[in-house]
């Protein structure tokens, strides 16, 4: 609070000292405190020479040059058994064989194969996708699969087709297309 302030710096001063009048601590001034440093004479000091030798010092120069042989020597080693010509072979002489003509290969039917993508035909009719990959050179066989309700817009359209990919022609091909739920039969009461 403002009016507990002391009006000037002697009256801070002054409540400080009264403070530390009382702590244990408390030296008084006119104590006597000891030098924090040794008293120095004029007199001049012989300092001491150390004429004994210094250890010396470990040489690595010897221990560079050992590395460098030895990584040498490796790299000459590989090198040489990279280069280095491989030992032929010579066959052991067989008997000698007379010569039969070899038959000349048929020449075998190259199988065309046609590419099929999922992409291509999913989501279409499949009074459409059929045709379509009959004309592709594949045997097509239609299967309705997963049965929608009756109001759904998928009914007929192709979802899956297997094998897909790069097949050959005359492969049959299984389209799987949404069918109708079945009406329900009427229960007779009889």
């Amino acid at each position: 609070k403002p009016d507990q302030r002391p009006s000037s710096a002697l009256a801070l001063a002054a409540r400080a000292e009264a403070l530390l009048a009382n702590s244990p601590t408390h030296i008084p001034i006119n104590a006597v405190i000891p030098p924090a440093t040794r008293e120095v004479s004029d007199e001049t000091t012989v300092i001491d020479t150390d004429t004994k030798p210094t250890a010396p010092v470990p040489a690595v120069w010897p221990w560079i040059a050992l590395v460098v042989i030895l990584l040498s020597t490796i790299a000459v080693i590989t090198w040489a058994g990279i280069v280095a010509p491989k030992p032929t072979i010579t066959p052991s002489p067989s008997p000698s064989q007379t010569k039969t003509p070899t038959p000349t290969p048929k020449p075998t039917e190259t199988v065309e194969n046609v590419v099929i993508l999922l992409s291509n035909y999913q989501g279409l009719d499949v009074s459409l996708v059929v045709p379509q990959l009959a004309e592709l050179g594949v045997i097509v066989d239609p299967i309705a699969g997963t049965t929608v309700p009756a109001d759904d817009p998928r009914i007929s359209q192709v979802y899956d087709i297997s094998p897909l990919g790069s097949i050959a022609k005359g492969t049959t091909v299984q389209v799987y297309y949404y069918q109708q739920e079945p009406e329900p039969i009427p229960e007779v009461i009889n």
